[in-house]
This record gives C-alpha cells, structure tokens and sequence, in this order.
C-alpha cells in the first residue's frame, strides 16, 4: 500500500509540472529556457511548486540550473519532471 502511495504521488507530482512546464514553455519547444522560466518565476504556480519542492530560493537562475541537466541553458520538460518528482 505504501509503494502504491508513493507511486501515485510520483505521478501526480510529475502531471502538475508537465503542465506547469507546459504554461512556461511560451514557444512549444519542448524546453524551457532561462528567458522563459524567468519570466514566469514570479507566478503563484511557479512558487508554490518550488515551495513544494522544499526549495526557498531568492532567483530565478538557482532552479533553473537544477533542472539544466546537460548545461545547455535549458531544461527539457520530460527529464525535469522526472527528476524533480523522484
């Protein structure tokens, strides 16, 4: 039962940022670049999942280097979601 929890936690969480990835993602790329996530770092939804996330952070560039997972100044929907959500 609690693997069951776990799981679907998992999934619930990495549905909300697809989506919330999805709002930022102004140009459809399927990434999401430093210009765009910081235009959006200030949304409500934006910081109540980086509350979520239990990260207090004061800019835009510390989260958005988290999820930069191959240092090319931008983070792909799929793999940040994935990641975050573990």
């Amino acid at each position: 039962m609690a693997i069951q929890a776990v799981q679907l936690n998992k999934e619930r969480c990495e549905v909300a940022l697809m989506s919330l990835f999805g709002q930022i993602d102004e140009d459809g790329s399927g990434r999401i670049t430093i210009s765009e996530f910081e235009a959006h770092f200030e949304d409500g939804a934006v910081k109540a999942l980086l509350h979520a996330l239990e990260l207090e952070v004061t800019d835009a560039w510390t989260p958005f280097m988290m999820l930069d997972q191959d240092g090319a100044m931008t983070s792909m929907l799929r793999s940040s979601s994935t990641a975050a959500c573990t």
